[in-house]
């Protein structure tokens, strides 16, 4: 109920009214969707039993399908098998965990390495995406429930969060999760920006490098093509437009070996 009130969620008020009504009508169609579908697989699997959980099955297969084509080169078919293993409900529960344990360590890897096991920041209570990690690998592997109370903790800071919304904090305290409401983790999002950005950096930096120490080693092995040179190459040269020079020196290099 409290996914479908407009607005609720983030405050996008950078964006036009029709920009927001077409996220907002988004997003209900998903959460109808969602829920649809819910009711169909509890008819499927409590009225019909083995049969109808096949079909349950197949359903979401092809639904996880589409949904991941769509996304292109940003697809991930794990999902699609995770729904496959579906079949069997605990064996797919446990590597669900197991998965999102993987996706959590690859997507928050700039918040775990800054932070480690931290469960403070700047002063204030906030969990490190590392017990996340560590509550889904034991959830998955040892039914241990400390991914659903990291969980809940990470809902209650977000709860107490000025930051958000009347209505996010108000289905956070009654048991909403943070992805449910949208809640963001504000200082989560800023070391991944200023990571990215600081790879950003690195990589101009890097390429500069790579820039000079190619053309230092192009300039080497042309002086010595042109110590070699003969009539014939001199030749080739003053045949060469100025623009293939490069590649000449390359040919030249190769067939005379030098190194």
């Amino acid at each position: 109920m409290f996914a479908l009130i407009p607005g609720f969620g983030d405050e996008d008020d950078d964006l036009t009214e029709e920009e927001q009504l077409a996220k907002y009508n988004k997003i209900v169609t998903t959460k109808e969707s969602r829920i649809i579908n819910g009711m169909v697989d509890t008819t499927l699997k409590g009225g019909f039993g083995l049969p109808g959980a096949v079909v349950s099955t197949i359903k979401n297969v092809v639904i996880e399908y589409n949904k991941q084509e769509d996304k292109g080169f940003l697809s991930d078919h794990a999902y699609t098998l995770l729904q496959a293993v579906n079949l069997s409900p605990p064996v797919g529960s446990k590597l669900r965990k197991l998965y999102t344990a993987i996706q959590t360590n690859k997507f928050e890897k700039d918040a775990i390495k800054q932070r480690g096991f931290d469960v403070t920041i700047n002063g204030e209570f906030n969990l490190s995406p590392s017990y996340s990690v560590i509550g889904n690998v034991l959830e998955g592997g040892l039914n241990i429930p400390m991914a659903r109370m990291v969980d809940e903790v990470n809902s209650v800071t977000e709860a107490l969060d000025a930051r958000n919304s009347s209505m996010q904090r108000l289905a956070l305290g009654l048991g909403w999760k943070t992805w449910d409401v949208s809640a963001r983790n504000e200082e989560h999002d800023l070391i991944k920006t200023e990571a990215k950005a600081k790879r950003k950096e690195e990589g101009v930096e890097k390429a500069k490098e790579t820039r000079a120490t190619n053309k230092k080693e192009y300039d080497r092995i042309k002086d010595a093509v042109v110590k070699s040179f003969t009539e014939k190459d001199w030749e080739r040269w003053r045949k060469t437009p100025n623009k293939e020079i490069k590649e000449l020196i390359k040919k030249i290099a190769k067939e005379k070996g030098i190194k």
